[in-house]
C-alpha cells in the first residue's frame, strides 16, 4: 500500500493534477463567459449575440467580416449556433496554438540573438585584424569591376588581337 501512495504522489501525477485543475478553472471561466454572451439564455450563441458581445468588448462596432469568421470557426457543426462545448473547444484549441507559437517565438528569439552576437563578434575580430594601405584600403581587398562598354579598342601584336586592360585610379589616391 505504501508503494501505491508514492506512485500516486509522483511528480508527473502532481503535474497532471495541476494541469487538470487549471483546465477545469479555465472551463468554468469560459462557461461564465458563454453565459454572458448568450443574453437570451437559450444555451447557444447566435451571430447577433456574438456581434453584440464583440462590440461591447471592443468599445465600438467590431469588424463584421472578422466577427463572421470567428462565428463560422466556432460553429463546428455549421448549424448557425455556437454551443457551450463548441465555444470551449475552440477557445482551448486556440489557446494551445497560441501557447505553442509563443514558445516557438521565444526559441527563435534566442537563436537569432545568439546569431547576432556571433556576427558582431566576428565583425569585431575582422576589424581588429584588418590591415590597411596608406590609402585607407584594406590589404588583400578585391575590387570587382564590370566593364559595360568599351570603345576604340586597338589591336596589338602580330596576331592583331585585341588585348584590353583597365586602369583604375582612386580619387585622391
Amino acid at each position: 500500500n505504501a508503494g501505491n501512495n508514492s506512485q500516486y504522489n509522483s511528480p508527473s501525477r502532481t503535474r497532471d493534477a495541476r494541469a487538470e485543475s487549471q483546465l477545469m478553472e479555465k472551463i468554468n471561466v469560459l462557461q461564465k463567459e458563454f453565459a454572458e454572451i448568450d443574453v437570451d439564455h437559450n444555451t447557444y450563441i447566435n451571430r447577433e449575440e456574438l456581434f453584440s458581445y464583440l462590440d461591447r468588448r471592443s468599445g465600438k462596432e467590431f469588424d463584421r467580416n472578422i466577427a463572421n469568421e470567428i462565428f463560422d470557426h466556432m460553429d463546428k457543426n455549421h448549424d448557425n449556433r455556437i454551443t457551450v462545448n463548441e465555444f470551449i473547444k475552440v477557445y482551448i484549441e486556440a489557446d494551445e496554438i497560441l501557447r505553442k507559437k509563443i514558445d516557438t517565438a521565444k526559441v527563435n528569439r534566442e537563436y537569432y540573438r545568439k546569431q547576432q552576437e556571433d556576427c558582431l563578434k566576428k565583425a569585431e575580430e575582422a576589424r581588429m585584424n584588418e590591415r590597411q594601405t596608406a590609402y585607407g584600403i584594406s590589404q588583400n581587398s578585391i575590387v570587382h569591376i564590370v566593364v559595360i562598354e568599351a570603345r576604340q579598342l586597338k589591336t596589338s601584336g602580330f596576331t592583331n588581337t585585341i588585348n584590353p586592360f583597365v586602369e583604375v585610379s582612386m580619387d585622391g589616391q
